[in-house]
C-alpha cells in the first residue's frame, strides 16, 4: 500500500480514483491522516492537467488534516459510519450495561412474541431496555400486514426479516407461545444461523385447551358483550404484569383484536415437531411460569426430557409471559444463557 500525502489537487477529485483502506478502524481514521490506497489506474484520469501529465492519485472527496481544524469528511465519513452502523447490528453488548461490566459473546438477541400480552413486539419492552442492539418484530398480521398460515410460514418471514438486516448468524432466539414455536421451528430448520433458544409456554406437539376458547374469540369479533369479555380475560392472563405496561398492552389488544389471536391459537394448536425434536442443534434454555392462571400441561419438560443438554428452569411468581411478569429474573437467566454459549 501507498502512502500518500494530503494535499490540495488541481482537478477536482473523482470517485474511482481511490479507495480509503477499510482494514483500518474508524478511530484511525478520524486521527490526523486518511489512509488512501492508490488504484493501478488512477493516473490515466489524469492526462492533461496542469501538473504536466504526471499521474497524481486524487482521494475520494476533500481530505484535511486535524490539524488544521478541516473535518475529514467523504469516503472517511462514510467509512466511519457504516463501521458504527455495523457494529450495532453485530454487537449484541455494545456496553457493560447491565451486564456487570463482564465481556459477553458476540450474539443478536431476537424477541418473538406470541398472541397474549399485547400480540404484538411491546410484550418485549424490558428487554429491548435492558439488552441495547436486540430486536424484537411484530409478526404479521399483528398491528399491521397478512398473517401467516403456520409456524413455518412465520419462521420464513422471521428469516427473511433478520436477513433484510443484515442478522443471520450467532442468533439467540427468545420466544413465548407463538414465538416460542418459531423459534423452535428456526432452530430445527437453520441451526447453522441459531446459537440458541430461549422458549417458555411452548410445545413440540399440539397443545390441548379449554372448551370453547376457539368459540369466545369468534364470538368476541361479533358480539360487543363477548369482546368486553375477552379483554377481561386478557387482563386476568396479565394480572402478574406491572399495571403500567398492562394498560399499554391491554391498548395493543384492542387494536390487533380477538380474531388475529383466534388464528394464533389454531396456528400453535397445529403445530407438531415430536419427529425432529430430539436433532435439535442450538443450546437450549426453556422456562416455566408456575404460576400460569391457565394452568396448561408441562409441554416444556416433555421438550426439555427429548433434547440432550437442555435446561429447564421453573419460575414462580410468572404465569403465561415471564419476560413481562418477572423481567429481572428473566433477564438475568438470558444473560447467564449467553454468556455459557
Amino acid at each position: 500500500m501507498t502512502m500518500l500525502p494530503l494535499r490540495s489537487y488541481s482537478t477536482r477529485p473523482s470517485r474511482s480514483d481511490c479507495v480509503i483502506d477499510s482494514s483500518h478502524p474508524p478511530r484511525q481514521a478520524r486521527r490526523a491522516r486518511c489512509i488512501v490506497r492508490r488504484r493501478a489506474d488512477v493516473g490515466r484520469a489524469n492526462r492533461g492537467n496542469r501538473s504536466g501529465g504526471r499521474d497524481i492519485p486524487r482521494p475520494y472527496g476533500v481530505l484535511r488534516t486535524r490539524a488544521n481544524r478541516r473535518p475529514c469528511v467523504g469516503a472517511a465519513v462514510n467509512l466511519f459510519r457504516q463501521f458504527t452502523r455495523k457494529r450495532r447490528l453485530e454487537l449484541l453488548f455494545p456496553s457493560s450495561r447491565g451486564t456487570g461490566g463482564r465481556s459477553l459473546p458476540m450474539t443478536q438477541l431476537v424477541f418473538l412474541h406470541g398472541p397474549g400480552a399485547g400480540a404484538c413486539a411491546d410484550a418485549y419492552h424490558y428487554q429491548r431496555l435492558h439488552f441495547p442492539g436486540s430486536v424484537a418484530p411484530t409478526l404479521p398480521g399483528h398491528l399491521d400486514g397478512m398473517r401467516c398460515p403456520d409456524v413455518a410460514r412465520y419462521t420464513e418471514w422471521v428469516r427473511g426479516w433478520l436477513w433484510a438486516q443484515g442478522l443471520n448468524r450467532d442468533l439467540v432466539l427468545v420466544g413465548y407461545t407463538l414465538g416460542a414455536s418459531i423459534a423452535l421451528q428456526y432452530g430445527l430448520d437453520y441451526p447453522d444461523e441459531v446459537k440458541g433458544l430461549v422458549i417458555m409456554t411452548v410445545a413440540a406437539r399440539p397443545k390441548t385447551r379449554e372448551p370453547g376458547a376457539y368459540d369466545m374469540r369468534l364470538r368476541a369479533a361479533e358480539d360487543p358483550k363477548v369482546y368486553e369479555e375477552w379483554l377481561q380475560f386478557q387482563r386476568r392472563a396479565m394480572k402478574f404484569v406491572g399495571p403500567g405496561l398492562r394498560e399499554r398492552l391491554m391498548e395493543r389488544h384492542r387494536e390487533v383484536g380477538p380474531l388475529s389471536q383466534y388464528h394464533d391459537l389454531k396456528t400453535i394448536d397445529a403445530f407438531d415437531v415430536r419427529d425432529r425434536i430430539a436433532t435439535l442443534r442450538p443450546k437450549l434454555l426453556l422456562l416455566r411460569g408456575m404460576d400460569d392462571p391457565g394452568n396448561p400441561p408441562e409441554y416444556e419438560k416433555e421438550i426439555h426430557e427429548a433434547v440432550p443438554g437442555s435446561r429447564y428452569v421453573k419460575l414462580d411468581g410468572a404465569g403465561h409471559f415471564p419476560p413481562t411478569e418477572i423481567p429481572e429474573r428473566v433477564n438475568a437467566l438470558i444473560e447467564e444463557f449467553v454468556a455459557g454459549l
